[in-house]
Formats: structure tokens, C-alpha cells, sequence
């Protein structure tokens, strides 16, 4: 069966540019204030700081990123195939922290999918972005690699590559503008 590629982790950046440009406003000021400043207890909280935000806006995501970009090409990555069932969404907005949440859940054959769609991550996750309508019925083709969760041991699947059947391409197309 003939399959059209929706998403696949290899073609999406593996830098957020907007924690780019904060970590360089922040990286610039840290050097900026390190450089002015004689008060030694400062420049060392803020470089401290400086170098976290960046570790965990930049480094790891880019780490993650390209470790599950090198995963398509090893036995590591499985695929599943076949008619997404039990989809499922969740919308909710908790109140005292002003968040908007919102989950999706499938299957397809007997592998379960799921993720935070508002959450930035390497990896399918539907965002506004790169919205893609997942329905029950839609054929479809998922890379992905199974990883253990480390605070429960559950296992979550990561979705590397999305494909879809071409003849379902133009009905998607149609539901893509409807919507």
C-alpha cells in the first residue's frame, strides 16, 4: 500500500528558535553583567542561571532530538501499521495556574500512542504547528521507539515518522479545511 509521510522528527528543527534567542539575550547579559559588575556573589548567581536555562532549553532538547533522529535508521525503531482505533482527546484548563492542557490517545494494531499535544518536544505531538487530524478508521504507517518512563516504569511510545495511505491523502486534505 502506497504511503505519504505527514511527519517525520528528521525534517523538524531541533532548536526551539525562541529559546535560541532568550538563551543569546540571556548568555549576552550574564557576560555583559560579569563584565560591569565588581558584586562576585551576582556574577556567579547569574551565570549559574544562565548556564541551567541554557542546559535545559537548548542542550538537552537538542540531544533528545537528534538521539531519536539517529533511532529511524536502527532496529530500535518499530512500526506499527494498520487502522487507528480508540482515539481519544482531552481539553482542559486548570484555573489556578492559567494552563491550557490537552491530551490525544489511539491505537493502532495493539500498540497504544499518546501524548501532551501543548508540550514542546522532540517527536510527534500534534501541535498547533504541525496539526494533523488523527480519526478512528485513518490507515496508517507509525515509527516510533518504545521508552521507559523513569518515575512509574510505564512505556511510553515516542512517534518518530507518520505516514498515511495516498488514498486517504485527499480525504485528509478535505477534513484539513473543513476543520
Amino acid at each position: 500500500m502506497p504511503y505519504k509521510t505527514v511527519y517525520s522528527i528528521a525534517g523538524q528543527p531541533s532548536i526551539d528558535r525562541v529559546f535560541l534567542g532568550i538563551s543569546a539575550g540571556l548568555l549576552i547579559a550574564t557576560f555583559l553583567v560579569f563584565f560591569v559588575t565588581n558584586l562576585a556573589s551576582w556574577r556567579y548567581t547569574l551565570l549559574a542561571f544562565s548556564l541551567l536555562f541554557i542546559l535545559f532549553t537548548l542542550v538537552m532538547p537538542y540531544w533528545d532530538h537528534h538521539r531519536l533522529v539517529n533511532k529511524l535508521s536502527t532496529p530500535e525503531c518499530k512500526v506499527a501499521e494498520g487502522k487507528i482505533m480508540g482515539y481519544w482527546r482531552k481539553d482542559w484548563y486548570q484555573k489556578d495556574t492559567h494552563r491550557s492542557y490537552s491530551y490525544e490517545s489511539f491505537r493502532v494494531d495493539t500498540v497504544q500512542f499518546g501524548y501532551h499535544r501543548l508540550v514542546e518536544m522532540a517527536g510527534f505531538h500534534n501541535a498547533e504547528a504541525h496539526h494533523f487530524p488523527i480519526l478512528n478508521g485513518l490507515i496508517v504507517r507509525i515509527y516510533y521507539v518504545p521508552e521507559r518512563q523513569l518515575d512509574d516504569e510505564t512505556q511510553f511510545n515516542r512517534i518518530l515518522k507518520l505516514d498515511i495511505t495516498t488514498s486517504q491523502t485527499i480525504l485528509q486534505s478535505t477534513l484539513t479545511t473543513v476543520l
